[in-house]
């Protein structure tokens, strides 16, 4: 009952919920590849640290948009445990921004309402610069952006409002201070050392053992089938619990680095400038289409539940579409990885489809239970395939000389080199940072 109550009791239950859901499906994933009796807990659970604050982070974005509890936890946890967020875990200091962004988002959203003003003003301006706690991130400046154009964009209502405008100014110029602090000091760059920059190929492909062309399959499985499903019956119902155009203009943005891959290597300056930071654009930048899929699948479930009557040609509509578009997926190079995904679209259209027989409490009921499902198994085929790879994946030896001149051989393994090196070769450096940032950044271009 969690899910349907209003007070600060239930919200706490939920968030606890999403935080138990998204631990147990790393850990059963750890299980399934090293078996249960192999299990570690704290090895398993460490990577679901970060998914886990993502959870909670994006729950609060979503209620500070007025969505309602159930809505927030099944878009949080589509969010959450979305095989993208999954699989950018190669790169920690994304992943982190990721888990923060949606506090900037928040903060911003609540600082422009009167009734929220004089307690949320204050605290916009740490909230924008809290994602680069991580450094300088592609994510970090986007949610930074965002939040600084919405405090402007309040700034300009108070004034038209005959109010004062100056704190919503103060509020960026203190937030972007604050950020490019946290950059120079750079307090989490020992810790959050990146192993490659991915490609969004790799991304949206992790849960295969070959990584071809981007795909219609790989695209779904970015918000992921719930999101999709909800977001696509939100646009055909003309929901209006969401700004649909600004929210869709926004996903394309987060998309166009990846669909404009051919020419972005052509941006020798931002390259030359900022190598890490221009390799992990094109996939990192997919943070901006997962947000908005989430906010607007996130209405399309408000407005579902709300008014299931209105616009009753939408959801036979979109059963049509489903059932046309599932055989597509069949067309990926790995048909049958695909197959949780498309039970996932047929399921949940065709419960959309008998509500009037359930009843509206047990189809939340279902849904609730179906939407965790469909979210969770994408995920473990990622972490799951993660793990194999990682397994079958050679070590080099590589021969670092220290300071004093003395000779230091170590074994590392051929992720952390990002492909650069043959297997079993021995390769001699002197600064392991040079070895890292330049061998590996060039090998990827």
């Amino acid at each position: 009952m969690s899910l349907y109550g209003t007070g600060r009791r239930e919200g706490i239950t939920t968030t606890v919920s999403l935080v138990a859901i998204v631990m147990v499906v790393h850990v059963a994933a750890r299980a399934m590849t090293a078996g249960t009796a192999a299990v570690e807990l704290p090895d398993a659970l460490w990577p679901a640290v970060l998914p886990a604050l993502a959870s909670i982070t994006f729950y609060r974005f979503l209620r500070s948009l007025h969505h309602s509890r159930y809505a927030a936890f099944v878009a949080s946890a589509a969010y959450a445990l979305s095989p993208w967020l999954t699989a950018i875990d190669v790169l920690p200091r994304e992943q982190l921004a990721a888990a923060l962004a949606p506090l900037a988002l928040e903060a911003t959203c609540r600082s422009v309402r009167p009734q929220q003003r004089r307690r949320w003003l204050p605290w916009a301006g740490p909230c924008l610069a809290l994602p680069f706690v991580a450094g300088l991130t592609v994510i970090g400046s986007l949610a930074a952006t965002l939040a600084s154009l919405r405090l402007l964009l309040g700034a300009r209502e108070a004034k038209r409002d005959d109010l004062p405008s100056g704190p919503y100014l103060l509020a960026v110029f203190a937030g972007l201070m604050a950020a490019a602090s946290l950059v120079l000091v750079d307090v989490a760059g020992n810790w959050l050392q990146a192993s490659y920059a991915p490609t969004a190929t790799e991304l949206l492909t992790a849960h295969r053992a070959v990584t071809p062309d981007l795909d219609a399959a790989a695209w779904i499985r970015l918000p992921g089938p719930v999101l999709l499903l909800f977001a696509a019956l939100g646009l055909l119902r003309h929901q209006r619990r969401a700004h649909t155009t600004g929210w869709l203009l926004l996903g394309f943005c987060g998309a166009a680095p990846t669909l404009w891959t051919s020419h972005w290597n052509g941006l020798t300056a931002l390259h030359d400038a900022l190598p890490q930071f221009a390799a992990a654009t094109p996939a990192a930048a997919l943070w901006l289409t997962l947000v908005a899929v989430a906010v607007l699948g996130a209405a399309g479930i408000d407005d579902f539940l709300e008014l299931p009557m209105r616009r009753r040609v939408a959801l036979p509509a979109l059963l049509g579409l489903t059932v046309l578009g599932v055989p597509l997926l069949l067309l990926a190079p790995q048909p049958l990885r695909e197959w949780p995904v498309a039970a996932a679209l047929l399921s949940l259209i065709l419960l959309l489809s008998v509500w009037r027989r359930l009843g509206m409490t047990s189809l939340k009921n279902v849904l609730a239970c179906l939407a965790v499902l469909a979210v969770a198994t994408p995920a473990v085929q990622v972490l799951t395939q993660r793990s194999a790879a990682l397994e079958a994946m050679p070590y080099v030896i590589v021969v670092e000389t220290t300071p004093e001149g003395a000779n230091r051989t170590q074994t590392c393994h051929l992720s952390l080199l990002n492909f650069c090196c043959s297997p079993n070769d021995t390769y001699t450096h002197r600064d392991p940072s040079y070895y890292y940032y330049y061998y590996c950044y060039y090998s990827f271009l």
